[in-house]
This record gives structure tokens, C-alpha cells and sequence, in this order.
């Protein structure tokens, strides 16, 4: 049985490294980390089959921009493809509506708050897949900003696994009370920053900034302003809702992509270019377009379409 220990991968690549690559072997570069990610959340699918179908359950979980919804589907097709039926549910379909999600000071609706969802639903949907084999699975409405009346029977065949993905899975609120060997926790991040040589230009959270940033300008309907100004909160929720159970995972994935931000890079700087310079977002903007032209460009045609950067630049061969 592989014996993971809950380490992750740790990359050795440093700014001139990365725009060494970029430059003189992009694709080589690309297909490189991608084969080390994969051979990475193989090594987790692989470990958890080996578990001889005493899990059922798998709870995924990271922060922001961390590739949870790509990570569950790249998982779904390893346990397919070795025999094992596989259904992923999200956690964002049991909000239980906006009448009665928590607000932040500011009046936004909180959806990072755990109030926001329906714990005790999501309990006996949890214990009735385990117990029953079958429950009924919501669904939200984000344009709404309620549940919709019709739900959806989930049935579930012998000795199929049920991912399920939130910022919330690793709360042990929703797993008490039932047998541990049945579930295994994945935790997900991207777990490093890129240095220049010795001092650090970009932290792991602000690369998963730049994925928000890409991501929500193209397929969201945000902008640079928006998202700047939501980050701090959605930190805020990382740290009070997510860092605290991070260490009861099973399996920790670093979802880092060395090469990411020199294919992020350009439609980033084109974005915060256009944040206000006279207002209060302009300074973050700023220092980020600053690491940003240090780094070399590379063609988004080069990436893969089973990439799990594809969840932020489009033209993934997944739908979302």
C-alpha cells in the first residue's frame, strides 16, 4: 500500500529558472509539471482504491482558486477509469438561501460563513449514502440567491466513491457520528510562492489571487476592483473556516504549477492596469503588476486541456 504520510510535493524552481524554461523550453516545461501533478493525485487515487472499498467517502477541500472542482473531476476519472463508479456533489448547492446567509460588515452576503449552509441536511445526506445507499441533493440558484424546489434523486452503486467538495469538507461537523475508515480528506492548496534567488515576489496566495483574477474577469463578470476589494474577506474566511481543520486531512495536494503565472501573466497586467489609480485597491495592483513583468511569457495554447489551470483560463476539456 503507498504510504503517503500526508507529505506533498515542494518545487525547486526559483524566477530565473522558471524564465529560463519559458523561454528555451516551454512545452517540455509544461508537460514536465503536469506529469509530476498527475503523478501526484495518482499516487493519493491510488492509495485510497487500496484501502480495500472500506472508503466511501471523500471530503476535498482548499481555499479560493485552489482547484477543488477540477481536482474532484481529475479524481472522478482516475476511480472511473480503474472500475469504481464515482459522484461528486458540491457543498455551494446546500446554501440554504440568502434570507439566511450571515453579512459582513460591509452588507455583502457571507458565503465563506459555515452558517451559510444547511449542516443538518447535508448530515443525513451524508449518513443516507452511507446507510441507504440514495438521497436527494439540492440545488442553488446563485442567480436567485435561493434553493430551487427540485431536488435530485443520487443513487449510488455498491462500492462507488462520493466526492464531496467545499471550502467547508473538512469541518468535522458534517462526519461525526459516523464510522472513520468510510471517509478519507484531501486537502488542496498551492503550498509555495516563487522567489527571485532569495526574496520571495509572489506568495502562494497571491498566485491563487491571480487564477481568481483571470478566472472571474472572463467567465464571472467581475473586475480587477472587485476582486481585489472581496480578497481580504475571502482570506479572512480562509483562515477562520479552512487553516484551522487543514491538519485532519488524510492526503495533503500542492496544486502549484511552476510555470502558471507566465501563462496568467498578460491577461492579469491587462486587468489590474485598469484598476483606479487614485483609489485604495491601486497599491495591491500595483505591487502585483510589478512581480508580474519579472516573469517571462508563455502562449495558453501550450497548456493541456485536462490541465487543472484550464478551471481558470477556459478551454478545459471538463465542464463547470
Amino acid at each position: 500500500m503507498v504510504t503517503l504520510n500526508n507529505t506533498y510535493r515542494r518545487y525547486s524552481y526559483n524566477l530565473p529558472v522558471i524564465n529560463y524554461y519559458a523561454e528555451n523550453e516551454a512545452k517540455g516545461f509544461i508537460d514536465t509539471v503536469e506529469e509530476q501533478f498527475h503523478s501526484d493525485l495518482d499516487n493519493i487515487a491510488e492509495s485510497i482504491m487500496e484501502l480495500e472499498k472500506q472508503c466511501n467517502i471523500i471530503m476535498l477541500t482548499g481555499p479560493s482558486s485552489s482547484g477543488k472542482t477540477t481536482t474532484a473531476k481529475l479524481l472522478k476519472s482516475k476511480f472511473e477509469s480503474a472500475g469504481r463508479n464515482t459522484h461528486i456533489i458540491s457543498l455551494d448547492n446546500f446554501y440554504t438561501g440568502k434570507k439566511n446567509i450571515p453579512k459582513l460588515p460591509n452588507g455583502e452576503y457571507n458565503y465563506e460563513a459555515l452558517e451559510a449552509l444547511d449542516i443538518p441536511y447535508i448530515k443525513s445526506c451524508i449518513k443516507s449514502i452511507l446507510t441507504n445507499g440514495s438521497c436527494m441533493l439540492p440545488k442553488y440558484s446563485f442567480a436567485k440567491g435561493e434553493r430551487d424546489s427540485v431536488f435530485t434523486e443520487l443513487k449510488v452503486e455498491k462500492d462507488s466513491f462520493i466526492i464531496i467538495e467545499g471550502i467547508h469538507a473538512l469541518n468535522p461537523i458534517f462526519t461525526e457520528g459516523i464510522n472513520a475508515e468510510a471517509i478519507k480528506k484531501i486537502y488542496i492548496s498551492v503550498k509555495q510562492g516563487i522567489k527571485n534567488t532569495e526574496k520571495k515576489i509572489l506568495r502562494a496566495e497571491d498566485i491563487r489571487f491571480l487564477r481568481r483574477l483571470v478566472r472571474d474577469t472572463a467567465f464571472r463578470g467581475s473586475d480587477g476592483e472587485e476582486t481585489i476589494s472581496m480578497w481580504d474577506n475571502v482570506c479572512l474566511g480562509e483562515r477562520k473556516y479552512i487553516r484551522p481543520f487543514k491538519y485532519m486531512s488524510d492526503y495533503t495536494l500542492n496544486t502549484f504549477h511552476p510555470y502558471e503565472v507566465c501563462i496568467l501573466k498578460d491577461e492579469a497586467i491587462k486587468i489590474l492596469s485598469e484598476v483606479d489609480r487614485n483609489g485604495e485597491n491601486y497599491s495591491y495592483a500595483e505591487r502585483m503588476i510589478s512581480a508580474l513583468e519579472q516573469f517571462s511569457s508563455i502562449d495558453q495554447e501550450l497548456v493541456p486541456k485536462y490541465s487543472l489551470l484550464r478551471e481558470f483560463i477556459g478551454g478545459s476539456s471538463f465542464e463547470y
